[in-house]
């Protein structure tokens, strides 16, 4: 199936951001090859006035048993009567194309729009997962257009520490470690494999609870499996030593390396803008720092051991004491 460029549009209440994509062909394997770096334009969108709200495309995707998110559309005019675009976002991307089940139904969708249903759920969910919701998608000749939930109030990780002056509290760090590894445990058991965790693919939700972590951006994403991937697509500076040694990696291994190293988060997180690369800490040129505390070094040595095998596991990591008088 041909591959189309990828728009997502980000949405909550009357908040909808839209991204674009080429169409381009699937690999014959699970993932595609490396990751380019992300740029290009998309658009933020609302909806039109007068038309469509987040409630009546609820409503719509509800009032039958099979999902109405998965099967898409295929009209612009269906587009441009729904939604109005509004200004740039930086996101660009291909879409690969892949079959779904859903009933009786065998759709081609966008390997993106598969992963964010299945981490994610219907759109009746939107915000009760730890993932954005897809709420919608348009295939339009030369581009797709993703519609998902845009959560409001919030802003990137990265935005969030600049206004920290890059510097975050350990103990913030840790609500926000907690969170993550308790997120990428639950899209592993719906079968999701995100591949490109790190600071600029995190959304800090805020409320009077407090923060909230949300994934977005499965573009790198795949199904999750048991066994080796040979193929990486992501982050290259995030990419796990056994990948550079051996050309070959495993998901959660790759996941739990992602998330304590910063080819993730923390080292950003914990020692400002001082970028985590793997090429780096493989020839000692970044070091766990002693200021943190003795739990925090340890959490980070288990999770950034060389070998896969010796590394943490996610449950491990979400067990770790350093969580422990956390809810």
């Amino acid at each position: 199936m041909v591959g189309r460029p990828i728009s997502p549009i980000a949405i909550l209440a009357s908040n909808w951001s839209v991204t674009k994509a080429t169409k381009r062909k699937a690999t014959t394997e699970d993932e595609p090859q490396l990751k380019r770096q992300r740029g290009g334009k998309g658009t933020d969108a609302n909806t039109n006035p007068g038309q469509s709200t987040l409630e009546s495309v609820i409503e719509d995707k509800s009032s039958s048993d099979e999902s109405t998110v998965l099967s898409g559309h295929t009209s612009r005019a269906d587009f441009e009567a729904k939604y109005l675009e509004l200004k740039n976002l930086v996101k660009e991307a291909m879409a690969q194309f892949m079959p779904a089940t859903e009933g009786l139904m065998i759709y081609q969708i966008p390997r993106e729009v598969l992963l964010m249903h299945k981490a994610a759920g219907e759109p009746v969910t939107v915000g009760k997962s730890a993932a954005v919701s897809i709420l919608d998608w348009y295939d339009l000749d030369q581009e797709v257009l993703l519609v998902m939930e845009r959560p409001v109030p919030s802003m990137e990780l990265l935005r969030f520490m600049d206004e920290n002056c890059g510097l975050i509290a350990e103990d913030v760090a840790k609500i926000i470690m907690k969170q993550l590894v308790d997120a990428a445990i639950d899209i592993q058991a719906k079968g999701v494999f995100h591949r490109d965790i790190k600071a600029e693919n995190i959304v800090i939700e805020f409320s009077s609870d407090g923060l909230r972590v949300r994934l977005i951006d499965f573009g790198c994403g795949c199904i999750w499996k048991k066994n080796i991937y040979s193929q990486f697509t992501g982050t290259l500076a995030h990419v796990p030593p056994e990948f550079q040694i051996n050309w070959q990696y495993m998901a959660g291994p790759t996941t739990v390396w992602q998330l304590a190293s910063l080819l993730s988060l923390l080292f950003e997180m914990l020692d400002g803008f001082r970028r985590f690369h793997t090429t780096g800490f493989l020839r000692n040129e970044l070091r766990i720092s002693s200021v943190w505390s003795k739990d925090c070094q340890d959490f980070l040595g288990k999770c950034l051991a060389l070998e896969p095998e010796d590394r943490a596991t996610l449950e491990e990591m979400q067990q770790h004491p350093w969580f422990k008088f956390l809810c």
